[in-house]
């Protein structure tokens, strides 16, 4: 018997001074961060409609042929306060590209628009 505990002793020992495996697969969904490219030309945004996942994300704009500046409002559809991680967005010159800092959407509904373009509201939608 104690031939049988000094064993499992040692086994344990030898076992618990590994490291750590690191962990396989794909990273859990809240550390990804996925980035939304998005169009703007004269009057409107190329894309009208949007349908995304809850999660984190990049917006990133780009002013194609638009002969001043243009930005991006993203807002809930219940308030017109824009949302955090898109301040900076804006003043984005003809053949610019730039991107929002990371935007976290819960399911629910959004209104994304341009002023300086300017273009109505476009909806984006998050199930």
């Amino acid at each position: 018997m104690r031939t049988a505990v000094l064993l499992f002793s040692a086994l344990l020992a030898a076992c618990s001074s590994r490291p750590a495996a690191p962990a396989a697969g794909p990273l859990p969904a809240a550390d990804t961060v996925q980035v939304i490219r998005l169009v703007q030309v004269p009057g409107r945004f190329t894309d009208t409609a949007l349908s995304l996942k809850p999660g984190r994300y990049i917006f990133e704009m780009t002013n194609q042929g638009i002969g001043h500046e243009v930005g991006f409002y993203l807002r809930s559809a219940a308030d017109e306060a824009g949302l955090p991680g898109t301040e900076a967005m804006g003043h984005i010159t003809d053949g610019q590209t730039a991107r929002t800092g990371i935007v976290e959407l819960g399911a629910g509904e959004y209104r994304y628009s341009c002023p300086l373009n300017p273009t109505p509201d476009f909806t984006l939608r998050v199930e």
